[in-house]
């Protein structure tokens, strides 16, 4: 998936650097809009799955960390939190699959998903950053 998003992005930097400098007025120049906006979400989707790894592994460690001190979270705080991550998680799949009609509801969703994600893990770990 990696390779197919890089190859998007290059190809459409190729375009763009062919075009001439009036493409901006001709019926091409909506398709280099286009391009940009395609660029926009791809990279968009990257730092959101950048973004839900950190967490993963924030997550992760916290588990292993209340293990190893012989300390578990209560059952709320940690329904609460899969539940959190359960949805920040679809989110950010759901950038990846979004067609450009769907795509601004798809980010809104991911942005509320890791906001109340964020919020819920401040609730149960406030000295933790």
């Amino acid at each position: 998936m990696k390779i197919h998003t890089a190859l998007i992005v290059v190809g459409a930097l190729a375009l763009i650097g062919t075009l001439p400098a009036t493409a901006a007025q001709s019926p091409l120049g909506a398709g280099v809009q286009l391009a940009d906006s395609t660029s926009d979400r791809d990279t968009y989707a990257h730092q959101a799955r950048d973004q839900i790894q950190e967490w993963r592994q924030k997550l992760h460690d916290v588990g292993e960390r209340a293990k190893a001190e012989g300390k578990e979270l209560g059952a709320d705080a940690q329904k609460e939190l899969n539940l959190a991550w359960s949805k920040a998680e679809t989110a950010s799949h759901r950038l990846e699959t979004a067609s450009a009609q769907d795509w601004d509801d798809a980010k809104a969703s991911f942005e509320r998903s890791s906001r109340k994600l964020s919020d819920a893990w401040h609730r149960n770990y406030p000295k933790d950053k």
